[in-house]
């Protein structure tokens, strides 16, 4: 014998609309930012011993960036960076939940970490080297610098990448 479970038509209406918000809902969530544009910035690491002049007159770690770091929102960003300090880095992107560990150069030979994500909204993507360096001048390069950026010093062990 069937049994038969009746519907009205209230009920069919709401689970139909359920079922039209969830899917809508997943593809809203599953949608990729499309990519407009492939952009690469290459970053070069030394050490204190080549590094920049600070403000407090000595030589610290240093991020360098070799090209412009604004791109276009929507655009793919590639980050190249060659480290020639041997110590380990990193980069981290705190709006982006990514961070990278950036391996230490050995022998005056860098190390190369290539890392990419999608710049999806305009704005600035600050990024600081999350690893604990710069230790012959009490981490300098690691504090907080003067514009209230977070960690590490604009320009040392800390920068951004702006998205227009």
């Amino acid at each position: 014998m069937k049994t038969w479970i009746p519907f009205s038509g209230l009920s069919l209406l709401v689970l139909g609309v359920i079922g039209y918000f969830g899917v809508a809902m997943a593809h809203v969530i599953t949608t990729p930012t499309p990519v407009t544009n492939t952009v690469t910035i290459h970053y070069k690491i030394v050490g204190a011993e080549a590094g920049a002049l600070g403000s407090d007159g000595k030589h610290h770690d240093t991020f360098t960036a070799l090209e412009a770091t604004t791109v276009p929102a929507g655009s793919r960003v590639t980050i190249v960076v060659s480290n020639y300090d041997n110590a380990m880095h990193g980069m981290a992107f705190p709006d982006l939940h990514l961070a990278k560990m950036i391996s230490a150069g050995q022998d005056g030979r860098p190390s190369e970490t290539v890392f990419s994500f999608v710049a999806s909204q305009t704005g600035k993507l600050r990024w600081y080297c999350p690893v604990p360096c710069d230790g012959d001048n009490q981490a300098w390069a690691m504090r907080a610098d003067a514009n209230g950026g977070g960690l590490g010093q604009d320009g040392f062990m800390a920068g951004y990448i702006n998205v227009a």
